[in-house]
């Protein structure tokens, strides 16, 4: 009688670093997803930001990482807060849709606006919105330096608006609001330095030591016809302003 052959069993055993990078592959892909999420979060807007002239947007502007433009800090600046410049540098037109505050004093803050509007002020009914030390440069071809199409106030303080073809500051409302300019020159203007309309509501509008240079500047208030201004305001606006807005300076 013949043996059988015997059945050979091959047995094979995982190397202890491949049972450790079993246990391992779960966590690493669990750690991975929440990095995916924490980048893919939208940061929270700060109620002071920065910016710097060697900035980069995509920065969270704070003040040791700040943006490079006021349109990349705005984003993230909470609606009510404030965007304040480290040195000085270009920092771009940029339209303003919320209540915020802008100063750059002490620096040169540039806002070149060739062939387009410095900045636009376009915000809520109950939003305030001040503009302080900056220098809005229309390079012969820009629109109008600042242009305020709604909000419920305006503030324009230490600015210097000029090369602009239109108008130097551009109050075209159609509700009631304020507008308040002081410490703040304006030249070399193709239109009005300041002109004010409103279409509804009032406007009330005042002016401290404004100056305007432009060679084609023009006022309807004598006391205005050397390029300064006292303290005028219009609230409601007089009858008759909205289809002939005033140029004011």
């Amino acid at each position: 009688m013949k043996n059988s052959p015997k059945q050979l069993r091959v047995v094979t055993r995982p190397r202890s670093g491949s049972s450790a990078t079993a246990k391992i592959a779960p966590l690493l892909s669990v750690l991975g997803c929440l990095v995916a999420l924490l980048y893919a979060a939208p940061a929270q807007a700060q109620t002071r930001t920065w910016v710097s002239g060697v900035g980069n947007d995509a920065n969270p502007c704070s003040r040791t990482a700040p943006c490079k433009t006021f349109a990349g800090a705005i984003s993230k600046t909470a609606a009510g807060g404030e965007i304040n410049c480290l040195d000085p540098g270009g920092f771009g037109a940029v339209t303003i849709t919320k209540a915020i505050t802008i100063a750059c004093e002490g620096v040169t803050a540039g806002v070149l606006a060739a062939g387009t509007n410095g900045i636009i002020v376009n915000a809520g009914a109950s939003d305030n919105v001040t503009l302080r030390g900056l220098d809005i440069n229309g390079a012969g071809t820009g629109l109008n330096g600042i242009r305020f199409l709604a909000g419920r106030a305006l503030i324009v303080d230490n600015c210097q608006i000029y090369g602009f073809t239109t108008h130097g500051i551009d109050v075209a409302l159609s509700a009631a609001a304020s507008v308040d300019v002081k410490d703040t020159r304006i030249n070399t203007i193709g239109g009005d330095g300041i002109r004010v309309a409103s279409t509804a509501g009032g406007a009330s509008f005042s002016a401290e030591r404004v100056t305007s240079l432009a060679p084609t500047t023009r006022s309807r208030w004598p006391q205005a016809a050397s390029g300064r201004s006292t303290m005028r305001t219009y609230s409601p606006m007089p009858t008759g302003l909205s289809p002939r807005p005033t140029a004011l300076f």
